[in-house]
């Protein structure tokens, strides 16, 4: 694999640890995780992107983490000292996650609302919730759906399905089926 990285996605993802971002260059080396998420991002990107930006941020993301982390020559990353996000960065994520559900999110969006690079961000996230951004949002959006085809008897799937950030109703069930173990049209009549 030849993978070649424009300096403003590294900049992007990395912020002030881009100007220390400096690859060894490794022939015949073989990386599992590495080959896994880029093989996923070009499946992700060849199929239209049928599980949002904020997927293929994530993977993007991981893909630079992966390769400041372990392949970087000049690793003067300067880390924050905590392992977590603090209590009020988590309550402005929960909050601008609640009230966005309907926009696709990105990671960037999200790591600027607590003032952090999306480099650390998806990190302590990871550590402070448990799971990467991209399943959060998506767990938010299932609980959101599944009140809301409680809730609403009259209001169709398809308009549920978009005001809570899927791109299809088709898009909704694939994922309800995966998270609940049932389709939304049988959750609504339980």
């Amino acid at each position: 694999i030849c993978l070649r990285l424009h300096p403003s996605i590294v900049e992007r993802y990395l912020h002030e640890d881009a100007y220390h971002f400096d690859l060894e260059t490794k022939y015949c080396h073989k990386d599992a995780i590495l080959f896994r998420n880029i093989f996923t991002l070009v499946n992700e990107i060849q199929h239209g992107m049928p599980n949002g930006n904020l997927f293929a941020d994530g993977l993007s993301l991981a893909i630079v983490g992966l390769l400041n982390h372990h392949y970087n020559h000049q690793l003067h990353r300067t880390l924050s000292q905590s392992k977590c996000l603090s209590t009020m960065q988590q309550a402005k994520i929960r909050e601008l996650v609640d009230t966005n559900l309907d926009t696709d999110l990105s990671i960037e969006r999200l790591a600027s609302e607590v003032y952090i690079s999306p480099y650390h961000f998806a990190r302590l996230f990871r550590e402070t919730f448990g799971m990467p951004p991209h399943r959060y949002v998506m767990q938010m959006r299932i609980a959101r759906a599944a009140h809301l085809l409680h809730a609403d008897q009259q209001r169709t799937i398809t308009d549920i399905a978009l005001a809570t950030g899927f791109a299809s109703h088709a898009h909704l069930t694939c994922a309800f089926k995966r998270h609940m173990g049932q389709p939304p049209a049988f959750w609504r009549l339980t």
